[in-house]
């Protein structure tokens, strides 16, 4: 059996609900953003004068593109651009545009990774890829108010992470009372999963757009966990179409780690 099967396998604001840097008292945004050099003051206004305007005339297609994938959402990713416009009513909803239009000072953190509105509910950071970062912004993260109160109290069945690796359907999904259970199968995700781990727990790690969610589940002396891929050194860098990391570690054997790659979006 490939190393995978092992024992078969084994996620936020992002996003919200997450911890969030201390920052000192509140300022406007542009003296916050002047005291930050990773991120010019002239690029971030015009990018975000471009995306209010795409944003208040609904260039779905022009806001799709101001958006760095996989985007990360408690929800669940989105994976590329064509699914964005497919979803955009669902991503960029009322409360998301009204915070972008007018984010509140007292609301808005800059650190060294980028500009967030609302306390994490919306991150905007630079491009960052194999040769470094570019000047250039998009969006990374972003949370509706709907997300937020469902992510409070996930409804049994809420889908955190849906991904596959090394042919193996994998997803990680709420189980009622803060608990988690992760299912897979040997392909596509039909009828009854070829291995089911309850009574998962969710961590998080690291700060501001940095911050992600880890899995971790236990099953007969195995320790199985799906990580969020948070942010990654330019010298080893996620693969390509990674949204997760999946790990399998056994007693007295070396960890093994693969990245879970998005599943693809079905052409219609």
């Amino acid at each position: 059996m490939r190393r995978a099967r092992l024992v078969l396998l084994s996620l936020l604001v992002l996003l919200l609900g997450r911890p969030t840097p201390a920052r000192s008292q509140p300022t406007d945004l542009e003296s916050q953003l002047r005291q930050i050099p990773r991120i010019e003051l002239s690029v971030f206004e015009q990018f975000l004068a471009q995306l209010r305007s795409d944003l208040a005339a609904k260039r779905r297609a022009a806001v799709c593109g101001a958006i760095i994938f996989p985007l990360r959402r408690w929800s669940g990713d989105i994976a590329d651009r064509n699914e964005c416009v497919r979803r955009y009513d669902e991503i960029f909803t009322t409360d998301v545009v009204q915070t972008i239009a007018k984010p509140q000072s007292d609301k808005t953190i800059v650190t060294f990774e980028g500009v967030a509105f609302d306390d994490g509910k919306i991150w905007i950071v630079k491009r960052c890829g194999d040769s470094g970062c570019k000047e250039d912004l998009g969006l990374q993260t972003i949370n509706n108010d709907r997300e937020l109160a469902e992510i409070s109290n996930p409804p049994a069945g809420h889908l955190f992470v849906n991904c596959q690796v090394l042919g193996t359907r994998v997803q990680v999904a709420a189980a009622g009372g803060n608990a988690y259970v992760l299912r897979t199968w040997e392909g596509k995700p039909e009828g009854k999963p070829d291995l089911a781990i309850g009574g998962g727990t969710a961590d998080v790690e690291g700060t501001g757009a940095c911050s992600h969610t880890i899995w971790t589940f236990h099953h007969k002396g195995v320790v199985v966990s799906v990580s969020e891929l948070g942010c990654s050194p330019d010298s080893n860098p996620p693969a390509k179409n990674a949204v997760a990391l999946f790990s399998v570690e056994v007693e007295h054997l070396p960890p093994t780690s693969e990245f879970c790659e998005a599943i693809p979006t079905p052409r219609r």
